[in-house]
């Protein structure tokens, strides 16, 4: 991050590329694509034992899937950032800590009503992300 890019800036909320740092966007992108590929793989336990969510979070996922919201997840497309929002939580430079609001794409319908939402901080050593909930919008 550089000294030009204030905390007011970055909660523009026009899409995740303008609500984040230009210096962490690339970052940012690759956390959130990976976390979603293991949806869409279906590697639940796979997210519970990277800390990217908990154990009750992980066990509802595939009960989204299943019950509410039979359709199949696909891989994030490229235009699935400009209908991401970040909202800056904490601006320690230690510890930045956005919550993302991210869009889940189907094969079925393409962009859906499944939102997804993730605790994403870039400290010292990376960005980690948690997702807090997914949920039909």
């Amino acid at each position: 991050m550089t000294m030009d890019e204030s905390p007011d800036a970055w909660n523009s909320r026009e899409g995740l590329e303008e609500e984040v740092p230009p210096s962490l966007v690339p970052a940012f992108k690759a956390a959130l694509k990976d976390l979603v590929h293991q949806l869409v793989i279906g590697d639940y336990a796979g997210l519970m034992t990277g800390g990217h969510a908990s154990n009750t979070t992980a066990q509802q996922l595939p009960q989204v899937f299943a019950e509410y919201y039979p359709c199949t997840p696909v891989d994030l497309p490229d235009d699935a950032w400009k209908f991401a929002s970040a909202i800056l939580v904490d601006a320690n430079p230690e510890d930045i800590y956005w919550h993302v609001s991210i869009d889940l794409w189907t094969l079925e319908q393409g962009r859906s009503d499944l939102t997804l939402e993730v605790d994403v901080r870039s400290t010292p050593d990376g960005i980690t992300t948690r997702i807090d909930d997914l949920h039909v919008m």
